[in-house]
């Protein structure tokens, strides 16, 4: 019939002014905090330094994300963790029901430590690679749009048979 049809769910303690709280719009786009959600999922924060979503609430301890003092991300963890635990970590579902998580990749600790490969990080950048072949840490500049000036830093292992470390500076 030409209407934009959606859903909008509105509360007040005053009936004469009721306030959109979460709107579903026509396209299936759902805000809180917002009627006009922009994506699937938008929460309408407009101030920095907002708490967006609460994953754990334990008491006064909570786990969530947000929007920093200058508008970028923040994660927070619980003031009951220990300093040794994970604040964030990337990994992998291996299984269809999500129950098995295998921690890959960057882990960032509490204590502002962060390991690449390595789950349990002990110093502030903690890299580890598993694997002989490829390079342990390559660090170039972009001299050009779409080119790569030769390695400024690198650091590998030189040979597989032996235990001798490559530290190349130009």
């Amino acid at each position: 019939n030409g209407v934009d049809c959606g859903l909008k769910f509105y509360t007040n303690a005053n009936a004469a002014n009721p306030t959109v709280k979460m709107t579903i719009d026509q396209t299936g786009n759902v805000g809180i905090g917002t009627s006009a959600p922009a994506t699937n999922l938008d929460f309408g924060v407009t101030t920095a330094g907002g708490n967006i979503i609460h994953l754990r609430r334990n008491g006064n301890s909570t786990v969530g994300i947000g929007v920093g003092s200058g508008y970028g991300v923040k994660a927070f963890g619980p003031s009951d963790a220990a300093s040794t635990n994970s604040l964030f970590e990337t990994g992998t579902i291996s299984t269809g029901d999500g129950s098995t998580f295998t921690q890959k990749g960057i882990v960032v600790r509490f204590d502002g430590n962060v390991g690449i490969g390595i789950t349990t990080p002990d110093h502030l950048l903690h890299v580890e690679q598993t694997t002989i072949s490829g390079m342990g840490l390559l660090v170039t500049r972009n001299l050009t749009s779409g080119s790569t000036d030769s390695p400024l830093a690198k650091i590998h292992q030189n040979h597989a048979s032996d235990d001798q470390i490559c530290f190349y500076v130009r």
